[in-house]
Protein backbone atom coordinates (compact mmCIF):
# COMPACT_ATOMS: atom_id res chain seq x y z
CA UNK A 1 0.00 0.00 0.00
CA UNK A 2 1.63 3.31 -1.00
CA UNK A 3 2.12 5.56 1.98
CA UNK A 4 4.83 8.30 1.95
CA UNK A 5 5.23 8.28 5.76
CA UNK A 6 8.17 9.93 7.51
CA UNK A 7 9.91 7.60 9.95
CA UNK A 8 13.09 7.48 12.02
CA UNK A 9 15.29 4.48 11.23
CA UNK A 10 17.72 3.31 13.89
CA UNK A 11 20.59 1.18 12.59
CA UNK A 12 23.75 0.37 14.56
CA UNK A 13 22.78 3.04 17.09
CA UNK A 14 22.54 5.83 14.49
CA UNK A 15 19.21 7.60 13.92
CA UNK A 16 18.31 8.60 10.36
CA UNK A 17 15.19 9.97 8.69
CA UNK A 18 13.55 8.03 5.88
CA UNK A 19 10.25 7.79 4.04
CA UNK A 20 8.14 4.64 4.00
CA UNK A 21 7.03 4.47 0.37
CA UNK A 22 5.20 1.18 0.67
CA UNK A 23 3.98 -0.78 3.68
CA UNK A 24 2.46 -4.25 3.91
CA UNK A 25 1.76 -6.76 6.63
CA UNK A 26 5.24 -8.24 6.21
CA UNK A 27 7.49 -5.24 5.55
CA UNK A 28 8.28 -1.81 4.15
CA UNK A 29 10.06 -0.09 1.29
CA UNK A 30 12.10 2.87 2.53
CA UNK A 31 13.57 5.77 0.55
CA UNK A 32 16.30 8.15 1.62
CA UNK A 33 18.65 5.62 3.24
CA UNK A 34 22.16 4.61 2.25
CA UNK A 35 24.80 2.41 3.81
CA UNK A 36 22.53 -0.51 4.69
CA UNK A 37 23.00 -4.09 3.51
CA UNK A 38 20.85 -7.22 3.44
CA UNK A 39 20.82 -8.78 6.89
CA UNK A 40 21.21 -5.48 8.76
CA UNK A 41 18.79 -5.15 11.68
CA UNK A 42 16.89 -1.86 11.93
CA UNK A 43 14.20 -0.29 14.09
CA UNK A 44 11.51 1.95 12.64
CA UNK A 45 10.36 4.59 15.11
CA UNK A 46 7.46 7.03 15.11
CA UNK A 47 5.94 8.73 18.16
CA UNK A 48 4.51 5.91 20.28
CA UNK A 49 5.55 3.05 17.98
CA UNK A 50 8.76 1.10 17.37
CA UNK A 51 9.08 -1.84 14.97
CA UNK A 52 12.01 -4.20 14.40
CA UNK A 53 12.91 -5.29 10.89
CA UNK A 54 15.69 -6.85 8.83
CA UNK A 55 16.97 -5.43 5.55
CA UNK A 56 16.30 -7.86 2.68
CA UNK A 57 17.33 -5.62 -0.22
CA UNK A 58 19.20 -2.32 -0.53
CA UNK A 59 19.76 -0.64 -3.90
CA UNK A 60 19.08 2.58 -5.82
CA UNK A 61 15.32 1.88 -5.64
CA UNK A 62 15.36 1.92 -1.83
CA UNK A 63 15.69 -0.36 1.16
CA UNK A 64 13.23 -3.23 1.56
CA UNK A 65 12.89 -4.56 5.10
CA UNK A 66 10.87 -7.42 6.57
CA UNK A 67 9.25 -6.94 9.99
CA UNK A 68 10.49 -9.31 12.71
CA UNK A 69 6.83 -9.92 13.54
CA UNK A 70 4.32 -9.42 10.70
CA UNK A 71 1.78 -6.67 11.28
CA UNK A 72 -1.96 -7.14 11.41
CA UNK A 73 -4.21 -4.82 9.39
CA UNK A 74 -4.70 -2.90 12.66
CA UNK A 75 -0.90 -2.68 13.03
CA UNK A 76 -0.56 -1.07 9.59
CA UNK A 77 -3.26 1.45 10.53
CA UNK A 78 -1.45 2.11 13.85
CA UNK A 79 1.81 2.75 11.96
CA UNK A 80 0.07 5.21 9.65
CA UNK A 81 -1.58 7.01 12.58
CA UNK A 82 1.70 7.20 14.50
CA UNK A 83 3.26 8.86 11.45
CA UNK A 84 0.40 11.36 11.26
CA UNK A 85 -1.86 9.85 8.60
CA UNK A 86 -5.26 8.60 9.73
CA UNK A 87 -6.13 6.67 6.55
CA UNK A 88 -4.31 4.97 3.71
CA UNK A 89 -4.11 7.18 0.61
CA UNK A 90 -6.98 6.24 -1.69
CA UNK A 91 -8.95 4.64 1.16
CA UNK A 92 -12.70 4.83 0.64
CA UNK A 93 -14.78 3.79 3.67
CA UNK A 94 -14.92 0.33 5.24
CA UNK A 95 -12.04 -1.63 6.73
CA UNK A 96 -8.77 -1.15 4.85
CA UNK A 97 -7.14 -4.27 3.49
CA UNK A 98 -3.43 -4.61 2.83
CA UNK A 99 -1.58 -7.07 0.63
CA UNK A 100 1.76 -8.77 1.15
CA UNK A 101 4.76 -7.31 -0.68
Amino acid sequence: MPSDLDVTVIASGARRRAVICNVSLSGVLLKGLTGLSPGDRIDLATPGLRLRASVVRANADGVAARFSTPLSNAGVVQLRRAAGLARPRGHVGGAPMYREL
